[in-house]
């Protein structure tokens, strides 16, 4: 048997989870789906990770007016911008990172003769190790240009789920 903390779809369902709490700290209640505190330490930790990787890109960024209203543009504030990499992202380091992290999980087969892959076996596949290297890929793709857009639309849906809930009591982090 693969251990929890070594499973591919385990990595990745906790890796969404330190998303949802990093976008919103004061609002993890459900999020975490598990009653161990070292799950929830470790969602907590990835969670600091990347909220702090955001502050610093957002430092590392200024709104500039153009034309059609406002803009960012990147101020290379970092000493660890290369010639290489004209603008350096914090956010984008820690999330490869947890990219670089999920390569080192496993996968097991579902069929009875326990067949255990790693991540980069068959990458053309339709395999779980494909599967969850593309959506982690994509998430993280997504995230990358557009984490404040990505937490304003959570904090709407949060809100929609608030009022339209039957029973508003069941929502504790409802504002």
């Amino acid at each position: 048997p693969i251990a929890s903390s070594d499973r591919g779809w385990i990595f990745l369902e906790r890796f969404v989870s330190m998303i949802k709490v990093a976008m919103d700290p004061h609002g993890d209640d459900g999020v975490i789906g598990s009653n161990s505190t070292v799950v929830a330490a470790e969602i907590h930790d990835g969670a600091a990770r990347l909220a702090a990787a955001q502050a610093a890109e957002l430092r590392c960024h200024r709104r500039v007016a153009g034309k059609r209203g406002f803009f960012v543009k990147p101020r290379g504030c970092s000493p660890r911008a290369s010639p290489k990499h004209k603008q350096h992202s914090p956010l984008r380091e820690v999330l490869q990172d947890f990219t670089d992290g999920l390569k080192k999980k496993r996968f097991s087969a579902v069929s009875t003769d326990c067949i255990v892959k790693d991540a980069t076996v068959d990458e053309h596949g339709d395999d779980d190790a494909t599967v969850v290297a593309c959506l982690m890929a994509e998430l993280v793709q997504t995230l990358q240009g557009q984490w404040q857009i990505e937490k304003a639309k959570a904090a709407v849906r949060k809100q929609t789920m608030c009022v339209f809930s039957p029973e508003p009591e069941d929502f504790s982090s409802c504002g």
